[in-house]
């Protein structure tokens, strides 16, 4: 990694260098978020954690930084990396978890 010694450079100098670091982060966190996104498709059955809680749910719209997905109490924009894909397997399980609830 380049070494930049920052303490001979002028307001100006620091304004620009700090302008080109603030646009390096958004690039790469704006190229982690498509990846993200990428990971999922409308339809799929994703789960979050609301409150302690794991939701269940099912992907409806795939927005440029977000998902919105339906719940059985309506629809939440939720950002990617909160979201967890539900495997086939791990649906069945959880079907007959609900089904058979003590």
């Amino acid at each position: 990694m380049t070494k930049i010694d920052i303490e001979n450079l002028s307001i100006e100098e620091l304004l620009e260098l700090n302008h080109k670091v603030i646009a390096r982060i958004k690039e790469l966190t704006r190229r982690e978020n498509t990846e993200l996104l990428r990971q999922f498709r409308i339809g799929d059955r994703v789960s979050f954690e609301s409150e302690g809680k794991t939701v269940e749910s099912k992907v409806v719209r795939i927005h440029k930084r977000n998902i919105t997905i339906r719940t059985l109490h309506g629809e939440w924009v939720v950002p990617p990396e909160d979201l967890k894909k539900i495997s086939q397997t791990e649906n069945k399980i959880s079907i007959w978890k609900k089904l058979f609830k003590k």
